[in-house]
Order: structure tokens, then C-alpha cells, then sequence
């Protein structure tokens, strides 16, 4: 008998530790693999693509960048930025160009051609896979091509380009050169990178998105496991020790049919004993988790892209408030892209492609932009959101003394 025991006993620790070893191996969820865009995602995955995005090797974290501009409220924030900037670039009123000191009617004939070509050489394409890839990557790189009937600009992939911290330049890979040197300013190659070249890449939204990104991910398929477990709940069925084989198929098969059925026989002997259904799903309400945790990556997103996440829409009293403060933000937001592009994107491009049409760049007029207004509707934002807030609070003063 004490043999009998102890074997018993071996084998309850045996089928314990086989329990055990089995729910050591649950991943939790945010560590499980997720697969999108053809990248197998988690927490440890993005960290080591983050990881390599800071020592500049960018082929998964390039990748990565075209995986989250599927995110709509990541590409409708862009999409909001980029369209405040191209609003004031093609107003001609806020342009001023300026001749080229030498060159004589050779520089005025450059002037008249960029003034008349300039944004189809930076097309709105360009500029906003430029501003895509320098909030998502730190910069842009493109090739520019003289293969048509007018220069154009082709966009270098970010996960084919890495950073030689030891040359200190940006090299691609191509077909004929998997090692080639982006040098701008030498009529093919543009390299935008408007916080320096060196560590531009650390300014990148990835580092601060892919976080976010992530977790929505995570949500998202959460929240559709618990909406199928809710809307097609999982059938227990307790089968009675005395029933027979016959009583148990016809059970299961009346349990299966249970979608289409709404009357179930079910069996019961004399001592009330027989077969009981129970359903197995989440409590009602806990699907709310999953709509906070949205709410609350899309809030971190707007914050970061736009600088606020104040909606746009209201009007009158407090909502005017609200106004003032998107207007300010998304203005100060604009002015500061435009301003990094008139210094490192659009002069590249026009003595790059002077020298290549002209044969110098010495007749290059440069391209600037009148913000003065800008800052004075943004001055003028701030200042009416400061005197509705104190009519607010003069209101609410009034309406306290009035009472007491």
C-alpha cells in the first residue's frame, strides 16, 4: 500500500510539474509576436529596431516607419502638418526671390526658370515624403534625376540607407554601387536633415511612435479576440457520470446545432442529475479598456505631431479659446518647417541643379519666405485666447458675487 501511495504521489508531482512547465511557457501578451507589414512585432522586436535606428542602420526601422504611416490617425496628423506648410509655400505673396549677385542675363534667365519650374521640381509629392521621412526618420535622401523632360527629385528608401560614423556621411544602396556616398551639393544626391547630418536621426518620431504604434496594435487584436469570445461565447457542457454513449452524442450534436436551435432536450435521471450547458465570455463592459488605451496612443500622437491635441472644431466662448490654441500651435508648427527648408532643402536643390543645367551655381537666386505675418497671427491667437480666458474668468467672478 505504501507503494501504491508513493507511485501515486510521483505521479501527481510529475503531472504538476508538466502543469507548471506549460504555464511557464504563456507569453504575456505585449512579449507575443504580432505580424504586420511583413514585420513580426514585439516588444523586444521594436526595441532592438529602435536600437539599430540610434547607431544609424536603418533597414528595419525604415520599414517599420512605412508600417506605421498605415495608421490613420499618424497619417491624417501629417497629413494636417504638411498641408499648413504647402499653404503658405505656394502663396506667391509670401515668396521672395533674390537674384543672384553675378552672372548678368545668365542669372536672370535661372531666376525666371526656378520662378516658373520651382514646384515641379519639388512637386507636392516631394515635399511631403520629405516632411514624412524627416518626422518619422530624422531626414531625407533622394536622387535627383535629369532623365525627363525637367529635373525631378526620386526619393532614396530610408531602409536602403545607413550613417558611417566614421566618414561622417549618409551612404545607399543601389544596383551599381552598394556602397555609395550621398554627398549633396554635387547635382545628384539632396540630403535634408534639418536638426544637423550628425545624430539627425535621433530627432526621428520612430523613437517616440513605434511605442505607440505597438500597443494599438495590441489593442486592436485584443479587442477583436473580445468581441468574438462576446459574440460567440464558449459552450461547457457537464456530462453526468451515469450517462450513456448515445445520450452524449446526442448532446454534443444538439450543443453544436445550438446557433440555429433554440430548444435543447436535455437529460435528467431520477436524482436530477443530467447535462448542464454553461457559457464561457467576458463580463459586458470590460471592451471599454480597449477604447481608452486608444484614446489615449492617439492623444500621445497628436501631442507630438502637432504640438497639442485639441480638436478644431467649436465656436464661441471657451471653444474660441480652444481655436486660438490650435491656430497658434499649428502656425509656430509651420513656420519652424518652413524656415528649416528654406535654409537646408530648397537651396540644395536649386544650386544642385543650377550647376547641372547651367554649368555654375554661381547664377543661383535663392528663395525665402515672408513669416513676419505668421508670427503676428500667431501673437494675435495668444492674445485673444488671454482676453477670453479673463472675460471667462470675469464671468465667473461676476456670477460669484452676484449669488453671494
Amino acid at each position: 500500500m505504501a507503494e501504491k501511495r508513493q507511485a501515486a504521489s510521483l505521479k501527481a508531482q510529475r503531472e504538476n510539474a508538466q502543469i507548471i512547465s506549460a504555464m511557464s511557457q504563456v507569453v504575456p501578451s505585449f512579449d507575443s509576436p504580432i505580424s504586420f507589414g511583413g514585420l513580426v512585432l514585439n516588444n523586444s522586436a521594436v526595441n532592438k529596431i529602435i536600437l539599430e535606428h540610434c547607431e544609424g542602420q536603418f533597414l528595419s526601422s525604415g520599414r517599420l516607419a512605412d508600417s506605421i504611416m498605415t495608421d490613420s490617425r499618424i497619417s491624417s496628423l501629417m497629413d494636417i502638418a504638411f498641408s499648413s506648410v504647402v499653404q503658405i509655400m505656394v502663396d506667391e505673396e509670401k515668396q521672395i526671390w533674390t537674384r543672384a549677385e553675378m552672372g548678368g542675363q545668365l542669372a536672370d534667365e535661372c531666376l525666371a526658370w526656378w520662378k516658373k519650374n520651382i514646384w515641379d521640381v519639388l512637386s507636392f509629392s516631394v515635399l511631403e515624403e520629405a516632411n514624412r521621412d524627416v518626422e518619422l526618420m530624422g531626414y531625407y535622401i533622394s536622387q535627383i534625376r535629369y532623365d525627363s523632360w525637367k529635373p525631378r527629385l526620386e526619393r532614396w528608401h530610408p531602409s536602403l540607407c545607413y550613417y558611417n560614423k566614421y566618414e561622417r556621411n549618409f551612404r545607399v544602396y543601389s544596383i551599381n554601387n552598394p556602397n555609395e556616398s550621398a554627398v549633396p551639393g554635387l547635382g545628384k544626391w539632396v540630403v535634408y536633415s534639418p536638426y544637423s547630418e550628425y545624430l539627425c536621426w535621433l530627432r526621428g518620431g520612430i523613437t517616440r511612435l513605434a511605442s505607440l504604434f505597438l500597443l494599438k496594435l495590441y489593442c486592436r487584436r485584443d479587442w477583436g479576440r473580445y468581441g468574438t469570445v462576446y459574440g460567440n461565447q464558449i459552450k461547457t457542457l457537464d456530462i453526468p457520470f451515469g450517462a450513456t454513449p448515445e445520450q452524449k452524442s446526442s448532446m454534443i450534436r444538439e450543443l453544436q446545432n445550438m446557433q440555429s436551435e433554440s430548444i435543447i432536450p436535455q437529460f435528467r435521471d431520477n436524482k436530477g442529475e443530467g447535462f448542464k450547458i454553461g457559457l464561457l465570455g467576458p463580463a459586458p463592459g470590460t471592451a471599454d479598456v480597449f477604447e481608452k488605451l486608444m484614446a489615449y496612443c492617439d492623444k500621445e500622437e497628436a501631442i507630438y505631431l502637432l504640438g497639442q491635441d485639441l480638436t478644431s472644431d467649436g465656436s464661441g466662448g471657451a471653444y474660441k479659446s480652444v481655436d486660438s490654441i490650435w491656430d497658434a500651435t499649428t502656425i509656430s508648427k509651420a513656420r519652424i518647417r518652413i524656415m528649416a527648408m528654406t535654409k537646408k532643402l530648397i537651396p540644395q536643390v536649386i544650386q544642385s541643379v543650377t550647376k547641372v543645367m547651367w554649368g555654375t551655381d554661381k547664377v543661383a537666386p535663392t528663395l525665402t519666405y515672408n513669416l513676419k505675418s505668421l508670427a503676428y497671427q500667431t501673437q494675435s491667437a495668444h492674445s485673444e485666447q488671454n482676453r477670453d480666458v479673463q472675460r471667462t474668468h470675469g464671468t465667473q467672478l461676476a456670477s460669484q458675487d452676484s449669488d453671494g
